[in-house]
């Protein structure tokens, strides 16, 4: 097909097209490994960890699928915009550290209970003197929030919240976000591997961790530093305590209480634009 088509094809259906390409890389690469292991590893010269290039490019797909249908669409003054919205730094940097400290602190509050009731609890290789130079490695360690964020939130939220409320919109994004990460929990190099018998309570976490991020995201104005800034607390959280039932559901209950006394405390319309200026029909997701 020409150009023109594809471009015909993204106009008429953007977020459609968004989670197509986004699966089609994640899930593609994910097949090789799961279908070709060994010759991949082979081809590669290494095991699929989070330092392998086909990993990281492949938890980049929603913010590379995001930069590709914008460029078709609105080309490089598009690009220029949406990638302007890494900069905004307009919310009082005290929201990022509490929002931060919220969450890890919760992390580190979960530890100490499950030591204190006799639960296993993972050796940390930092000490409290060392957490921030540690909290700023992991985010470069582990790819998802700077390679996630901008897709699922600076792109396929507001076209969304163009067609749902922001809750039925959290519901939808958080369930598709879980299945994108299916094929980790079957790959037995990757640490999803690990919790694969709590897949139900990891989707439960996912979808209420998405709700969270919607109404701050809306309470905002669409701020992507600080969903990067939640994505990486919570990953952060995963080295404190083991991901097991009591992690899941505790911040199941920590991220709906906090979706709750966000959408009373800080009510805001919906974002819907994911640059500005993109117009109705060229969003309409219905």
């Amino acid at each position: 097909m020409s150009n023109s088509i594809y471009v015909l094809i993204m106009k008429k259906n953007p977020l459609v097209s968004f989670f197509f390409i986004t699966f089609l890389i994640t899930w593609g690469i994910a097949g090789l490994f799961l279908l070709f292991p060994d010759q991949v590893v082979r081809l590669t010269m290494k095991e699929a960890d989070a330092y392998h290039p086909l990993f990281r490019f492949a938890i980049s797909a929603p913010t590379l699928s995001a930069f590709l249908v914008i460029l078709w669409l609105r080309g490089k003054q598009g690009m220029l915009a949406y990638m302007a919205r890494y900069l905004d730094f307009s919310i009082p940097l005290r929201w990022y550290a509490l929002i931060f400290g919220g969450i890890v602190g919760f992390g580190f509050l979960l530890r100490i209970i499950e030591e204190t009731i006799g639960v296993e609890v993972p050796v940390l290789s930092f000490s409290w003197l060392s957490f921030i130079p540690y909290a700023s490695y992991w985010i470069l360690y582990d790819p998802g929030p700077l390679s996630e964020e901008g897709g699922w939130r600076g792109f396929a939220l507001p076209l969304l919240q163009r067609s749902f409320s922001p809750f039925w919109s959290a519901i939808i994004l958080g369930i598709v976000w879980t299945i994108f990460h299916l094929p980790s929990f079957y790959i037995s190099t990757l640490n999803q591997s690990t919790f694969a018998s709590t897949f139900p309570l990891f989707l439960i976490s996912t979808v209420t961790l998405t709700m969270f991020m919607t109404y701050a995201y809306n309470a905002t104005r669409g701020n992507i530093p600080l969903m990067i800034v939640i994505h990486w607390a919570y990953n952060l959280t995963g080295v404190l305590v083991p991901m097991n039932t009591q992690y899941f559901a505790a911040f199941s209950f920590l991220f709906l209480i906090g979706s709750l006394l966000l959408s009373r405390l800080r009510p805001a319309i919906p974002m819907i634009e994911p640059i500005p200026g993109w117009s109705q029909n060229e969003h309409d997701t219905r």
